[in-house]
């Protein structure tokens, strides 16, 4: 049986993918589904909850092009 790990850790700094402003979130927590893990970020006073798809370590930088 393969050990699963969260791509991403508490305390790790990410971005979301479709974040035209691509603002820099940190990970507050890790929800492990079984199959997929969702992550709580934070930006500022806001959080949000997103699953491993939605997220990456790197700035898009193209997204603020428009």
């Amino acid at each position: 049986m393969a050990v699963r790990k969260p791509k991403f850790n508490v305390g790790e700094f990410v971005f979301l993918k479709t974040d035209p402003d691509q603002l820099e979130r940190q990970v507050l927590g890790v929800i492990d589904y079984g199959l997929i893990y969702q992550y709580i970020v934070a930006c500022g006073t806001e959080q949000t909850n997103h699953f491993e798809w939605e997220v990456t370590t790197h700035r898009n930088v193209l997204l603020g092009l428009n």
